[in-house]
């Protein structure tokens, strides 16, 4: 069992499964909520392998965590280049003195985008969830792209599975007197924000 960290942990877990181990990759915050809950407090490298460990007793039915396919790294790390780039150039202001650097953005923007595209209509596992999700309204290439490099249970989990780890499932908060209100919490932040962004923020 490992915790996400980014670019580590790919290496780390693709190492394991060529040896034959099963492997689930576990997001931060329930490893952190669980942490809480058995009041560890305390956050060491040594402490987080121990809980992770524990974590993997106390719950043994999560599910392996399946590989993802050869393109889908490069492909995330595009999008976050993207991502680096979009937030500075929509903070820029439309003066004169900026005109350059607003262009350059754009560029490399559109660079990106570009290699983006390509590695989409060079990926055999990306390219039939690609052309069903840009048949969708508002889905253009950046969400469609940025679903299938963090969404890797596409087309193997139902549509509430899928809504319940993108967190966009509403779920119930019936107590005491409080009934029928429903809200949507958790969930993967990258995958939430394309479709927020493609929703138009509402």
């Amino acid at each position: 069992m490992l915790e996400v960290t980014g670019r580590r942990h790919r290496a780390a877990a693709q190492l394991l499964r060529d040896r034959g181990f099963k492997v689930v990759v576990l997001n931060p915050r329930p490893a952190r909520d669980f942490a809480q809950a058995t009041g560890q407090l305390a956050k060491t490298d040594r402490v987080d392998a121990s809980l992770l460990a524990a974590f993997g007793q106390a719950f043994p039915a999560v599910g392996e965590t399946p590989a993802v396919a050869a393109e889908t790294d490069p492909l995330r790390d595009l999008l976050v280049m993207r991502a680096s780039l979009v937030k500075p150039r929509a903070e820029l202001t439309p003066t004169h003195a900026e005109f350059v650097l607003n262009a350059a953005f754009d560029q490399q923007i559109s660079d990106l985008e570009t290699a983006i595209t390509a590695v989409i209509h060079a990926s055999h596992s990306g390219q039939p969830s690609f052309a069903i999700l840009t048949s969708v309204p508002s889905v253009g290439i950046i969400t469609a792209a940025a679903l299938i490099a963090w969404m890797d249970e596409l087309g193997s989990l139902t549509h509430r599975q899928i809504a319940s780890l993108i967190g966009v499932a509403p779920l119930a908060t019936d107590s005491g007197k409080l009934r029928g209100a429903r809200h949507i919490t958790g969930g993967r932040y990258r995958s939430w924000n394309v479709l927020d962004m493609a929703g138009g923020g509402a």
